[in-house]
């Protein structure tokens, strides 16, 4: 498996903790598998809220597929197929993470 990370952060009118038109990061999980296709061989997602108010992390796990060797656009095309087809996502934005130091 491939992990790739996102943030996705709302628009600045969202940005005040616990404002209530937030969706919840279990919220968002949702919202990404209502959009996953086979082709994105998404396996598992994660989410938790993100350093900053309105702002959500993604750790989206993919199948490896050697004949693709990123997965990373895919990934994010992912993401923004959720933001376009979401009334509760409408105006975020989705930006990746670099990957983890271990």
């Amino acid at each position: 498996m491939e992990l790739v990370l996102i943030r996705l952060t709302g628009p600045p009118w969202l940005r005040r903790p616990r404002h209530p038109a937030l969706p919840t990061p279990q919220l968002v999980v949702d919202v990404i598998w209502a959009n996953a296709v086979p082709a994105d061989r998404l396996e598992y997602v994660h989410t938790r809220a993100g350093p900053l108010p309105a702002s959500i992390d993604l750790a989206l796990f993919h199948r490896l597929d050697p004949r693709r060797p990123s997965i990373g656009a895919t990934a994010l095309a992912l993401c923004q197929r959720a933001i376009a087809n979401s009334p509760s996502l409408q105006a975020w934005t989705a930006q990746p993470l670099p990957p983890p130091e271990f």
